[in-house]
């Protein structure tokens, strides 16, 4: 991407500009199209009133379990992971921020986080308010929104809390903004099902520690998802990027094709999967405390991981529904 460099107020403009004529764009999207990070868009007022904030973020995020009910927003260039839950648990292994609770399970990398906001946007249906994380190159890595059945009143406390006393004019990103996805599955500390997800979401997409790997007709994972909503199958589905995990651990029920993309729309878990986006798509044996994690990795064209899917495991090493869709998946002649 081109850099830009705009005033405020020629930034507000272009965005006015660029919505007026496509105004379905995302602000990913448009961050993209005018030259500048979605961080710099929020930032300048762009996507609705933002209040700068300030860490330590792990103090921050151990307030949000008095919120109520948030939908939490972890995504990649190709999949939008979203899960409703309470998230009344906090925790850290090394590095790591592990958040939990009611149906959510989501492990932040915050030392990689650059600026946090509070932003209030106006939608047709209303006003929605959420904490959105910002790395260094001003790419979102994970975002909060309130539900209809959040604490408005308490939110609205944790942000006077933790506003930025003076906040700069505009938001400075570091000239060098180069980072590494952590990658790694021997994190001191981590709760043993964490260290099944992390072994199991490889950002890169690298073959570390993959015991077996077999490359799968990309054609047929639409078909796979349809069989899974229609069995209820548990399963497990990780989308993450350089600095965030999150982690559905359920069936899923309600799948809609629109375009490109691949839609899981059930009441506490959204999926969003661009499907043109799969360069490959394997199936994996992960050797772990003596038995397979068994599933699939869907890789983008430069080797990074857009999401994983594995099976709910049990102490015999998996689940055998799964296993046997995984093993009449069609294969594909070309490697990965």
């Amino acid at each position: 991407m081109r850099k830009q460099s705009y005033s405020t107020r020629a930034l507000q403009q272009a965005w006015e500009n660029l919505q007026a004529e496509r105004p379905q764009t995302r602000i990913r999207e448009a961050a993209s199209l005018l030259g500048v990070s979605e961080a710099e868009l929020v930032a300048s007022g762009c996507a609705g009133n933002a209040v700068q904030l300030d860490g330590p973020w792990p103090a921050l995020l151990a307030e949000i379990g008095e919120l109520g009910l948030l939908m939490g927003l972890t995504r990649n260039d190709e999949a939008v992971h979203e899960k409703i839950g309470l998230y009344d648990r906090s925790a850290t292994a090394g590095d790591w921020l592990l958040l939990s609770g009611h149906g959510v399970n989501t492990a932040l990398l915050t030392g990689l986080w650059h600026a946090g906001f509070a932003v209030c946007e106006t939608t047709r249906i209303g006003e929605r308010r959420s904490l959105q994380f910002f790395d260094a190159r001003g790419e979102a890595v994970y975002k909060l929104y309130l539900t209809e059945h959040a604490d408005q009143a308490r939110y609205q406390r944790l942000v006077d809390a933790h506003r930025t006393a003076y906040p700069p004019p505009n938001l400075e990103l570091p000239a060098d903004s180069m980072l590494d996805a952590a990658d790694t599955d021997t994190v001191s500390g981590m709760p043993e099902h964490w260290q099944r997800w992390f072994k199991s979401s490889f950002f890169t997409g690298n073959d570390t520690g993959i015991h077996t790997s077999r490359p799968i007709a990309v054609s047929v994972f639409a078909e796979l998802m349809l069989q899974l909503a229609d069995m209820q199958l548990p399963i497990q589905i990780i989308v993450r990027n350089q600095a965030a995990i999150q982690v559905h651990d359920g069936p899923i029920r309600n799948l809609m094709i629109g375009g490109p993309w691949l839609n899981v729309l059930d009441q506490d878990f959204n999926l969003h999967l661009n499907q043109t986006a799969i360069a490959c798509l394997r199936s994996v044996n992960l050797p772990h405390r003596g038995h397979g994690l068994q599933g699939l990795q869907l890789l983008n064209a430069r080797g990074q991981t857009i999401a994983s899917l594995f099976g709910c495991d049990d102490p015999a090493g998996g689940n055998p529904l799964w296993r046997d869709l995984l093993a009449g998946l069609p294969g594909e002649t070309a490697p990965c």
